[in-house]
């Protein structure tokens, strides 16, 4: 969805703010209880594997651009 933590964020805010819950079904997780309240499980979780993403997209532009130094 997104590689910037701050981008996934919001966009899962503004869902959650307006009722809409994102179901990740192989994973069991969804955004809202069925209250419509946040789960804040699934958004700590969410909230990780964006910032991984972020990480792996921060190490691959690091080695893109080391290899473009040495040549």
């Amino acid at each position: 969805m997104s590689r910037k933590v701050v981008d996934f964020l919001q966009f899962v805010e503004v869902t959650n703010d307006i009722g809409v819950n994102i179901v990740i079904d192989n994973h069991g997780l969804s955004t809202l209880n069925s209250d419509k309240s946040v789960n804040l499980l699934t958004q700590t979780m969410l909230t990780i594997g964006a910032s991984f993403a972020s990480m792996e997209l921060k190490q691959t532009m690091e080695r893109m651009n080391s290899g473009e130094k040495s040549t």
